[in-house]
Protein backbone atom coordinates (compact mmCIF):
# COMPACT_ATOMS: atom_id res chain seq x y z
CA UNK A 1 0.00 0.00 0.00
CA UNK A 2 1.15 3.66 -0.65
CA UNK A 3 4.47 2.26 -2.22
CA UNK A 4 4.35 3.93 -5.70
CA UNK A 5 5.14 7.81 -6.28
CA UNK A 6 2.41 8.15 -8.59
CA UNK A 7 0.11 6.45 -5.59
CA UNK A 8 1.36 8.96 -3.75
CA UNK A 9 0.59 11.97 -5.36
CA UNK A 10 -3.33 10.28 -6.22
CA UNK A 11 -3.42 10.30 -1.77
CA UNK A 12 -1.84 13.25 -1.78
CA UNK A 13 -4.44 14.96 -4.96
CA UNK A 14 -7.42 13.62 -2.97
CA UNK A 15 -6.66 14.63 0.30
CA UNK A 16 -6.72 18.24 -1.36
CA UNK A 17 -10.06 17.67 -2.92
CA UNK A 18 -11.38 16.15 0.42
CA UNK A 19 -10.32 18.78 2.48
CA UNK A 20 -11.82 21.56 -0.07
CA UNK A 21 -15.09 19.95 0.26
CA UNK A 22 -15.21 19.43 3.53
CA UNK A 23 -13.82 23.07 4.09
CA UNK A 24 -17.02 24.17 2.09
CA UNK A 25 -19.21 21.99 4.10
CA UNK A 26 -20.38 20.13 1.02
CA UNK A 27 -19.73 16.44 2.55
CA UNK A 28 -20.99 14.92 5.89
CA UNK A 29 -18.76 11.90 6.12
CA UNK A 30 -16.00 10.33 4.78
CA UNK A 31 -16.44 6.54 3.97
CA UNK A 32 -13.65 4.22 3.02
CA UNK A 33 -13.66 0.57 1.84
CA UNK A 34 -10.33 -0.89 3.11
CA UNK A 35 -10.59 -4.49 2.13
CA UNK A 36 -12.05 -3.44 -1.42
CA UNK A 37 -9.01 -0.45 -1.93
CA UNK A 38 -6.41 -2.88 -0.14
CA UNK A 39 -5.46 -0.86 2.82
CA UNK A 40 -4.84 -1.48 6.79
CA UNK A 41 -7.49 1.10 8.16
CA UNK A 42 -4.99 1.76 11.04
CA UNK A 43 -2.03 1.93 9.06
CA UNK A 44 -0.43 5.45 10.50
CA UNK A 45 -0.18 6.24 6.82
CA UNK A 46 -4.26 6.69 6.46
CA UNK A 47 -4.19 8.92 9.80
CA UNK A 48 -3.91 11.67 7.70
CA UNK A 49 -7.53 11.18 6.80
CA UNK A 50 -8.92 10.92 10.21
CA UNK A 51 -6.82 13.71 11.06
CA UNK A 52 -8.51 16.25 8.24
CA UNK A 53 -12.13 14.14 9.72
CA UNK A 54 -11.31 15.40 12.95
CA UNK A 55 -10.46 18.79 12.05
CA UNK A 56 -13.93 18.76 10.17
CA UNK A 57 -15.81 17.09 12.42
CA UNK A 58 -16.93 14.65 10.16
CA UNK A 59 -17.60 10.75 11.48
CA UNK A 60 -15.61 8.09 9.02
CA UNK A 61 -17.58 5.61 8.00
CA UNK A 62 -15.73 1.77 6.73
CA UNK A 63 -17.20 -1.41 4.89
CA UNK A 64 -16.52 -3.77 7.83
CA UNK A 65 -17.58 -7.96 7.48
CA UNK A 66 -17.90 -9.86 4.71
CA UNK A 67 -16.82 -8.62 1.20
CA UNK A 68 -18.35 -9.55 -1.91
CA UNK A 69 -16.69 -11.04 -5.30
CA UNK A 70 -16.81 -9.60 -8.18
CA UNK A 71 -18.48 -12.77 -9.90
CA UNK A 72 -21.02 -15.06 -8.76
CA UNK A 73 -19.81 -18.08 -6.73
CA UNK A 74 -20.65 -20.48 -9.74
CA UNK A 75 -18.76 -18.96 -12.40
CA UNK A 76 -15.50 -18.94 -9.93
CA UNK A 77 -15.72 -22.26 -9.27
CA UNK A 78 -16.37 -23.25 -12.78
CA UNK A 79 -13.71 -21.16 -14.16
CA UNK A 80 -15.34 -18.45 -15.99
CA UNK A 81 -15.03 -15.41 -13.13
CA UNK A 82 -12.88 -13.11 -14.11
CA UNK A 83 -10.44 -14.03 -11.16
CA UNK A 84 -10.41 -17.43 -11.90
CA UNK A 85 -11.66 -20.04 -8.76
CA UNK A 86 -9.47 -17.48 -6.31
CA UNK A 87 -10.87 -14.12 -6.22
CA UNK A 88 -8.16 -11.02 -5.16
CA UNK A 89 -11.37 -10.55 -2.64
CA UNK A 90 -10.44 -13.31 -0.42
CA UNK A 91 -7.21 -12.55 0.13
CA UNK A 92 -8.03 -9.06 1.68
CA UNK A 93 -10.80 -10.01 3.85
CA UNK A 94 -9.11 -9.34 7.24
CA UNK A 95 -8.42 -5.66 6.21
CA UNK A 96 -12.48 -5.12 6.99
CA UNK A 97 -12.43 -7.06 9.93
CA UNK A 98 -13.84 -4.48 12.60
CA UNK A 99 -10.55 -5.27 14.41
CA UNK A 100 -8.66 -4.10 12.02
CA UNK A 101 -9.89 -0.63 12.67
CA UNK A 102 -9.45 -0.82 16.60
CA UNK A 103 -6.07 0.84 16.38
CA UNK A 104 -7.05 4.06 14.50
CA UNK A 105 -10.45 4.29 16.83
CA UNK A 106 -7.57 4.38 19.89
CA UNK A 107 -5.69 6.74 18.69
CA UNK A 108 -8.59 9.13 17.61
CA UNK A 109 -10.89 9.15 20.36
CA UNK A 110 -12.18 12.69 19.49
CA UNK A 111 -13.29 11.20 15.73
CA UNK A 112 -16.88 8.82 15.57
CA UNK A 113 -16.08 6.11 13.42
CA UNK A 114 -19.02 4.11 12.17
CA UNK A 115 -18.38 0.30 11.33
CA UNK A 116 -21.17 -0.69 8.61
CA UNK A 117 -23.29 -3.43 8.56
CA UNK A 118 -22.48 -4.69 12.16
CA UNK A 119 -19.23 -6.44 11.32
CA UNK A 120 -21.44 -8.97 9.87
CA UNK A 121 -20.67 -12.08 10.08
CA UNK A 122 -17.87 -10.22 12.77
CA UNK A 123 -20.54 -9.51 15.34
CA UNK A 124 -18.44 -10.60 18.15
CA UNK A 125 -15.52 -8.57 16.83
CA UNK A 126 -17.56 -5.40 16.28
CA UNK A 127 -18.84 -5.48 20.22
CA UNK A 128 -15.65 -6.04 21.00
CA UNK A 129 -14.41 -2.80 19.46
CA UNK A 130 -17.30 -0.97 20.68
CA UNK A 131 -17.19 -2.22 23.69
CA UNK A 132 -13.35 -0.22 24.29
CA UNK A 133 -14.35 2.49 21.88
CA UNK A 134 -16.88 4.78 22.73
CA UNK A 135 -16.78 6.29 19.24
CA UNK A 136 -17.11 3.70 17.35
CA UNK A 137 -21.12 3.34 16.08
CA UNK A 138 -22.34 0.86 13.71
CA UNK A 139 -25.67 0.44 11.55
CA UNK A 140 -28.30 -2.84 10.55
CA UNK A 141 -27.72 -2.28 6.93
CA UNK A 142 -26.77 -5.24 4.29
CA UNK A 143 -27.50 -8.23 7.03
CA UNK A 144 -29.09 -10.18 3.89
CA UNK A 145 -30.20 -10.00 0.43
CA UNK A 146 -34.56 -9.27 0.37
CA UNK A 147 -35.64 -11.68 -1.34
CA UNK A 148 -33.03 -14.14 -1.84
CA UNK A 149 -32.26 -17.45 -0.24
CA UNK A 150 -30.47 -15.50 2.39
CA UNK A 151 -33.34 -14.47 3.96
CA UNK A 152 -34.61 -17.41 6.06
CA UNK A 153 -37.09 -17.45 9.51
CA UNK A 154 -33.62 -19.02 11.16
CA UNK A 155 -31.56 -16.44 10.01
CA UNK A 156 -33.30 -13.52 11.02
CA UNK A 157 -34.14 -15.27 14.39
CA UNK A 158 -30.00 -15.52 14.52
CA UNK A 159 -29.96 -11.50 13.59
CA UNK A 160 -32.19 -10.67 16.07
CA UNK A 161 -30.26 -12.46 18.96
CA UNK A 162 -27.37 -10.73 17.30
CA UNK A 163 -29.13 -7.29 17.66
CA UNK A 164 -30.56 -8.22 21.45
CA UNK A 165 -26.26 -8.44 22.59
CA UNK A 166 -25.88 -5.06 20.70
CA UNK A 167 -28.24 -3.40 23.11
CA UNK A 168 -26.27 -5.12 25.92
CA UNK A 169 -23.65 -2.61 25.28
CA UNK A 170 -22.71 0.82 27.13
CA UNK A 171 -24.61 3.81 25.51
CA UNK A 172 -25.64 1.40 22.86
CA UNK A 173 -29.15 2.92 21.68
CA UNK A 174 -26.77 5.98 21.08
CA UNK A 175 -24.48 4.14 18.82
CA UNK A 176 -26.63 1.93 16.77
CA UNK A 177 -28.39 3.66 13.41
CA UNK A 178 -31.28 2.65 11.18
CA UNK A 179 -29.85 2.16 7.72
CA UNK A 180 -30.38 -0.23 4.67
CA UNK A 181 -27.93 -0.60 1.88
CA UNK A 182 -31.05 -0.51 -0.54
CA UNK A 183 -31.39 -2.13 -3.23
CA UNK A 184 -29.36 -4.89 -1.21
CA UNK A 185 -31.73 -5.38 1.73
CA UNK A 186 -35.02 -3.65 1.71
CA UNK A 187 -36.92 -0.46 3.78
CA UNK A 188 -38.98 -3.06 4.83
CA UNK A 189 -36.78 -5.64 5.82
CA UNK A 190 -34.69 -3.06 7.62
CA UNK A 191 -37.27 -1.98 9.57
CA UNK A 192 -38.49 -5.10 10.41
CA UNK A 193 -34.84 -6.00 12.15
CA UNK A 194 -35.27 -2.70 13.88
CA UNK A 195 -38.62 -4.30 14.89
CA UNK A 196 -36.40 -7.33 16.82
CA UNK A 197 -34.47 -5.19 18.93
CA UNK A 198 -37.59 -4.86 21.38
CA UNK A 199 -36.78 -0.97 21.96
CA UNK A 200 -38.64 1.64 23.83
CA UNK A 201 -39.94 3.90 22.34
CA UNK A 202 -37.35 6.73 23.09
CA UNK A 203 -34.54 4.18 22.02
CA UNK A 204 -36.77 3.96 18.84
CA UNK A 205 -36.68 7.44 17.33
CA UNK A 206 -32.55 7.28 18.37
CA UNK A 207 -31.89 4.05 16.20
CA UNK A 208 -34.64 5.40 13.37
CA UNK A 209 -33.31 8.45 12.60
CA UNK A 210 -31.92 10.76 16.03
CA UNK A 211 -28.36 9.01 15.92
CA UNK A 212 -27.61 9.58 12.19
CA UNK A 213 -29.06 13.06 12.51
CA UNK A 214 -27.06 13.96 15.49
CA UNK A 215 -23.99 12.04 13.89
CA UNK A 216 -24.03 13.68 10.33
CA UNK A 217 -25.54 17.64 11.41
CA UNK A 218 -28.96 17.06 10.88
CA UNK A 219 -29.98 17.25 14.28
Amino acid sequence: MFGSLDVMNSLQRGLVELDGLARMGLIAGIKLYPGYQNFNPSDEKVFVIYELARKYHLPVMFHTGELHHCCPRGERHNGGGRCGEVCWIDNLGYLAEPQSIQRAAEVYPDVTFVFSHLGNPFFQQCRQVMRQCPNVYTDISGQFVSGTEEDTPEYREELGNELQRFMQLPGAADRIMFATDFPIQSYQDSVDLVGLMNLSEADHQKVMYQNAANLLGFG
